[in-house]
């Protein structure tokens, strides 16, 4: 990895980080590529890489200097006594925030294959759900082991796991829990009543 590419890696931890220890590890690497550097540039007299070379220091410099403020803003949190309960509700939130985008691709992906498999095309784009292969047209009707479940639309019984209808497409309904703690949620809830996690 060059100088400019390690100089934007470490930069970028700056901007994103907000753990301690992380910024206090990327403080010391900084420190010692600028030595490098300032031993390297009283080395040479190559006009062209002493220009480098500054362009290089100037640019670490900005970046250790945005670092080593946001250690001590960091610092000065840390003694304040709703630090800890404040970082906890903030990893909190960036986890419910993950959950939900992780819920909504997989929502969207098994969307297409419900509603592609509705028109009898699922099968042909590797999504399932089509009517060949739905449980009904395989068991001639009847509920496949272990099902137990029917569609509330049209009728047709469906495995455990079933996401969407193969016969119809629709979505089924089943309990909602929380991605945090996994505690039942009740219809229509906002919030887990348990954990406090956003549903």
């Amino acid at each position: 990895m060059g100088r400019r590419e390690e100089i934007e890696k470490l930069s970028q931890v700056v901007y994103d980080s907000e753990d301690l220890p992380t910024l206090e590890q990327t403080h010391q690497q900084l420190t010692q590529l600028l030595q490098g550097m300032r031993q390297n540039l009283q080395g040479t007299t190559d006009e062209d890489v002493v220009n480098l070379l500054n362009e290089l220091i100037e640019q670490a410099e900005s970046a250790d200097h945005d670092l080593k403020q946001k250690i001590a803003s960091i610092r000065v949190d840390m003694m304040d006594p709703t630090f800890a309960a404040r970082k906890a509700q903030r990893e909190r939130e960036a986890a419910a925030q993950q959950a939900q985008a992780d819920e909504m691709a997989r929502k969207i992906k098994d969307g297409i294959g419900g509603f592609l498999g509705g028109l009898g095309l699922g099968n042909a784009f590797g999504l399932g759900g089509g009517t060949s292969s739905s449980p009904a047209a395989t068991t001639g009707g009847a509920a496949p082991a272990g099902a137990g479940i029917t569609c509330a639309s049209c009728g047709a019984a469906l495995k455990a796991d079933a996401k969407f209808c193969g016969e119809c497409g629709a979505p089924v309904v089943r309990e909602k829990h929380c991605t945090i703690c996994n505690a039942k949620l009740e219809a229509g809830a906002k919030f887990c009543p348990e954990c406090g996690t956003k549903a």
